[in-house]
């Protein structure tokens, strides 16, 4: 079977110690890939644990984004949109040094930087919270998460579930449209609950990610769970 784990120690050793050395360095930190039929075991478990557990926070906060504002009239949508992005992009960059070197890892670095970014924003810039300047910066939150969603798809092609997040990036995508379209006549309200469908199908991409990873791993013949390389 092919080693797809990429050493980093540095070493030119064989021997059993170096050997070793190389194998304990690369179970920890696998080298960069897509996912593939002869991908480690432990590879695809790391996928799937992430990937389901970001999944479901996305999906419980999408569900909580979109029910708030109708039941809750008096809730604060910037300061909530603000706060679920700080707390989303945290969580991003604690995702990508748990699963580092596992498919997508890279996006999701990205993904973080960009949430605390615009949530760190919102909180202290008061301007951004008002008018449309806040209209203006959820289509730029919403086109690059999508943008983000579909390079995401892209890292994890051989996964035949793959299209689940292309097609949640072009959802993102439609969104900000939606965004900008609709915000004047419904105000912020409507943006709080795209802000919440949005992440709840992000949350459902990345399920299936998972649950693709997990048959994957569990399945004497990965073929027909695995796409093309």
């Amino acid at each position: 079977m092919t080693d797809h784990y990429r050493p980093i120690s540095g070493t030119s050793d064989y021997g059993e110690d170096g050997g070793n050395r190389r194998r304990g360095v690369a179970r920890f930190f696998p080298g960069a890939g897509i996912v593939g039929s002869e991908m480690a075991q432990e590879y695809l478990q790391r996928v799937f644990l992430y990937f389901m557990t970001y999944g479901a926070a996305f999906l419980l906060v999408g569900v909580i984004c979109i029910v708030l504002p109708i039941v809750f009239v008096s809730v604060s949508i910037q300061y909530l949109v603000a706060w679920i992005l700080v707390i989303g992009g945290a969580a991003a960059v604690v995702h990508f040094l748990l699963v580092f070197g596992s498919p997508g890892t890279t996006t999701f670095l990205v993904l973080g930087i960009v949430h605390l970014a615009v949530g760190l924003w919102i909180l202290f810039q008061r301007s951004v919270r008002h008018g449309n300047a806040f209209v203006w910066l959820l289509f730029g939150w919403f086109f690059i998460h999508g943008l983000l969603k579909l390079l995401m798809g892209c890292e994890v092609r051989t996964l035949r579930s793959w299209i689940a997040l292309v097609i949640s990036g072009v959802v993102s995508i439609l969104l900000a449209i939606l965004n900008i379209a609709l915000a004047g006549l419904y105000g912020f309200r409507v943006i709080c609950i795209m802000f919440g469908v949005d992440l709840a199908v992000t949350g459902l991409a990345f399920l299936m990610v998972s649950s693709m990873a997990y048959y994957a791993n569990r399945s004497a013949d990965r073929t027909h769970l695995l796409g093309d390389a």
